[in-house]
């Protein structure tokens, strides 16, 4: 009990640093020196918690993100791949389709109001 409430604690904690820096390149190692702990032990411990490693949850959260900036605030791709931390637009736009099952011009088309001005 004692030790699931560790992890708890653990998860929680590199959610709200990835969260917190979600705009910058996170590392592994970061995370690791700002919880003080071993890296690839808390990948192992957030992997059995959540049936995904860091790096996938930090790319899955970056690219959630980058899809509202896009839906919402109308962001190009490389905007938005800036504001999530990602200075290749190639790799973002991989990254995107991989994550998100479809290309950023497909989300775009998909999920984006499109409004005319009414002149």
């Amino acid at each position: 009990r004692k030790s699931s409430e560790k992890t708890d604690i653990l998860d929680e904690r590199i959610k709200k640093y990835i969260e917190k820096n979600i705009s910058s390149k996170i590392l592994l190692q970061d995370i690791g020196d700002a919880l003080e702990k071993n890296a690839n032990y808390l990948n192992q411990i957030f992997k059995k918690k959540n049936e995904i490693s860091i790096v996938a949850y930090i790319n899955l959260e970056k690219m959630k993100k980058a899809a509202v900036l896009i839906a919402d605030n109308g962001l190009s791709i490389k905007e938005a791949a800036k504001e999530v931390g990602i200075n290749d637009v190639n790799y973002f736009s991989r990254l995107f389709k991989q994550k998100m099952g479809m290309s950023v011009m497909q989300y775009k088309t998909a999920y984006v109001d499109i409004t005319f001005p009414l002149t």
